[in-house]
């Protein structure tokens, strides 16, 4: 952390500088939206009860998704570096409820420093991630109509398509040249599966792809590029673009190879049985919250909130085929689900959000867009790239109308029951 000094700092103010920046830090690196890491320094920064309204007013942040900068009254410049980013849900929130904590005078600017601090060093816990990434990608699988042997398969794939990109990760610098890698071993092994068993390796492709689809980092982005947060939103898109590049270039040097086979592109989920789609979709929400570090305690909630947001989606793309509407009725319903859920279980909505999002984001359908157009199907890379922002589109009104519905409904229960 870098400072500039103007004068002599009391122990508080110090403490509160670095407890924001540290907070900010920590969100940002565990996959917490910008918007929302800065709606929480600022929070910290308005309850500290030692800084005047003037101070509090001359108290500024400035969130990106690379440096985070502070100043106040006393100081002209205080940033800090965000170095690596990783999910971790549990951090979150740990780190939300040590700011609502904060904010009702419970613990002190001292104690919410050492806290902090406490929660960013613990070390992370994934001993049974591998599994997950196995889970994750069969049930994915089968709420796209696999079969039980595509299903039994994907799990291998995404198994190993996991395991190899941390494996070449730490030999490579570049960290879009081992996700490329890691997509090819995948693929390949997807390639020869099919030509064994004479299947179609769209499913199995997209089996080997999902470990590394940078879902929520792209909704994430979309998110903050719609909350006016210009630098922060685009530059995530970017990154999330690239990594889907890496991984889609790994699937089509398979697919010109002489083994190689071609993908149909061609994905059904509305002849899905019901007790599939519920099954399917819960363990898909289950296991990327496992991976992402979702605290076991809201794995139930997590599951139910994934299984409902598809059977909505299923529902009315049965009905509808435009993927804006489809996408921004599922979503708002999730968005709904995910801020009830929130209230009753006192936990940030990211951790239900988050989990139950992964089968709706659009990362599947544009890692196939790419891979059309890596294979010449130009014509149709284009419908699917279209159908990609529609439902990107979808996905950010969607959220945006849910969190707005709920919250108008919360102020006119809260102003009935102030009247009764």
């Amino acid at each position: 952390m870098e400072t500039i000094p103007s004068k002599d700092l009391s122990t508080d103010n110090k403490a509160l500088i670095a407890a924001v920046l540290s907070m900010g830090k920590g969100l940002i690196e565990f996959g917490s939206e910008v918007k929302r890491a800065e709606d929480t320094m600022n929070r910290i920064i308005n309850s500290s009860t030692f800084l005047t309204p003037d101070e509090k007013q001359e108290s500024y942040v400035y969130v990106t998704i690379n440096s985070i900068f502070f100043r106040n009254g006393n100081v002209d410049v205080d940033f800090v570096n965000v170095l690596n980013r990783e999910f971790n849900l549990d951090k979150v929130a740990k780190l939300n409820q040590l700011s609502r904590d904060y904010s009702a005078q419970k613990i002190s600017i001292q104690k919410l420093l050492a806290s902090i601090k406490k929660v960013l060093k613990e070390p992370a816990k994934k001993k049974f991630s591998w599994l997950a990434y196995s889970v994750l990608s069969s049930s994915v699988t089968l709420i796209l109509n696999g079969s039980v042997l595509e299903c039994a398969l994907a799990a291998i794939i995404g198994l190993v398509t996991s395991q190899s990109y941390p494996f070449f990760r730490r030999y490579l610098n570049n960290k879009f040249l081992p996700e490329f890698i890691a997509a090819f071993i995948g693929g390949l092994m997807a390639a020869l599966f099919c030509k064994f068993f004479k299947l179609d390796p769209t499913l199995l492709y997209t089996a080997a792809i999902i470990p590394m689809v940078p879902g929520i980092a792209l909704t994430n982005g979309v998110h903050d590029t719609f909350d006016d947060y210009f630098i922060s939103g685009p530059v995530m898109i970017l990154e999330s673009l690239t990594t889907l590049v890496s991984i889609s270039l790994g699937i089509t040097l398979v697919q010109v190879l002489p083994l190689g086979i071609q993908a149909s592109g061609e994905i059904q989920v509305t002849t899905v049985s019901l007790v599939a789609q519920i099954i399917g979709s819960a363990l898909c929400s289950v296991s990327f919250a496992y991976i992402i570090h979702a605290s076991k305690s809201m794995f139930w909630p997590i599951s139910v909130a994934g299984a409902l947001t598809w059977i909505a989606y299923v529902e009315v793309t049965s009905l509808s085929h435009n993927s804006l509407l489809n996408t921004l009725v599922s979503v708002g319903i999730l968005s709904l689900v995910s801020q009830y859920f929130a209230k009753r279980y006192k936990a940030p909505m990211t951790i239900f959000f988050i989990p139950s999002l992964v089968a709706l984001v659009p990362g599947i359908t544009m890692f196939v867009g790419l891979s059309q157009l890596g294979t010449g199907q130009t014509a149709a890379a284009i419908t699917t790239l279209i159908g990609v922002m529609a439902n990107l589109l979808g996905l950010t009104i969607g959220s945006i109308t849910g969190d707005e519905v709920y919250r108008l409904f919360m102020l006119v229960k809260n102003k009935v029951v102030n009247l009764s």
